[in-house]
């Protein structure tokens, strides 16, 4: 039998991923140690994977489909009883990590598996935060204060500027509309203000340039957007469908929105993809996701990922590959 060398005149690679691959390249991927194919996928569609060792809901998140980080959250079925774990996720499964130094839920995250962050949140029913911890892959350590204490904001941005906008205020109680923005050492109040108080809605970019959409409450702003510049908002276009406590990944002219809020029975299956100027219906998850908050969720929108459910125990993943040429693992059958 001739060899993948002998017929193709190359050996199969091995790599960390799959950026530089063509179309049509088979390659190993190191971190997941499986084969891959590069390939012309005509529509999105959606996999389970391993779960979180741990099921948990309203988590800070960051990274990407091969690379994910899920900090703190509420412990499935909810309870009230707030965790500090923190867990990795190299495209195959979810490894425990260094526990976050404050136990919290409804906090959000940003950045990469090896410089990211987590900030705000909800330390007990009701108590925001102001704080700040910055992961190195392996370690926390102290970064800038918030201007104001909140949870259940809308996060979005890596971990030198990233963007917070709205949330629950502490210890005055009721939905915010002010913004702030990190460049890796401070917070800075921002004097704009979301066009109206807004939580657990989503969001994608950075400081200077963000996209955020939906949110609560759900039957008001559920389906409005708005694009930020850097100093202002300005009203985007309407999504298909209302939603809060979803997931949401990608960028600002390329972007997901996944499942949502639906209680008492779960989540929503639905979601929906946006270009830059207008939403479009996507491929319906095989399960409803209600992430009970923000985050539980990374990547882009030809590799996501989805992960924490306020329903699901145990845990269930969900990875994302998005239409046109992506990353395919092969299996054998």
């Amino acid at each position: 039998m001739a060899t993948y060398k002998e017929i193709q005149g190359t050996a199969v690679q091995s790599l960390t991923s799959s950026t530089g691959t063509e179309e049509g390249q088979i390659w190993y991927s190191t971190p997941a140690g499986n084969l891959k194919l590069q390939a012309n996928i005509a529509t999105a569609s959606w996999a389970t994977a391993p779960g979180m060792n741990e099921p948990r809901a309203a988590t800070g998140s960051f990274g990407t489909q091969t690379a994910a980080v899920a900090a703190t959250g509420g412990q499935v079925p909810w309870t009230g009883n707030y965790r500090s774990t923190t867990e990795k996720y190299n495209g195959t499964s979810w490894a425990n990590s260094t526990t976050v130094p404050t136990p919290r839920a409804y906090s959000n995250g940003g950045g990469t598996e090896t410089a990211g962050i987590v900030y705000g949140g909800d330390s007990s029913p009701g108590a925001g935060l102001n704080i700040t911890e910055e992961y190195s892959g392996s370690a926390y350590t102290a970064g800038g204060t918030l201007p104001n204490s909140y949870y259940l904001a809308v996060g979005t941005g890596p971990s030198t500027a990233a963007i917070t906008v709205g949330g629950n205020g502490y210890p005055t109680a009721g939905p915010l509309r002010t913004v702030s923005t990190y460049n890796g050492t401070s917070w800075a109040a921002n004097p704009a203000t979301y066009p109206t108080t807004i939580i657990a809605g989503g969001g994608v970019g950075d400081s200077s340039n963000a996209y955020v959409f939906g949110g609560s409450p759900r039957a008001s702003i559920g389906t409005t957007s708005n694009t930020w510049n850097g100093s202002s908002f300005a009203g985007g276009p309407t999504m298909n469908v209302a939603r809060d406590n979803f997931s949401s990944f990608g960028t600002v002219t390329d972007a997901v929105a996944a499942g949502g809020g639906n209680n008492p029975s779960g989540g929503l299956t639905t979601s929906e993809t946006y270009n830059g100027t207008t939403w479009a219906t996507g491929t319906a998850m095989p399960i409803g996701r209600n992430t009970g908050g923000t985050g539980g969720a990374s990547g882009t929108t030809s590799a996501g990922l989805v992960f924490s459910d306020y329903f699901i125990n145990p845990a269930i993943t969900l990875e994302y590959t998005g239409a046109g040429v992506g990353t395919k693992t092969i299996t054998t059958s």
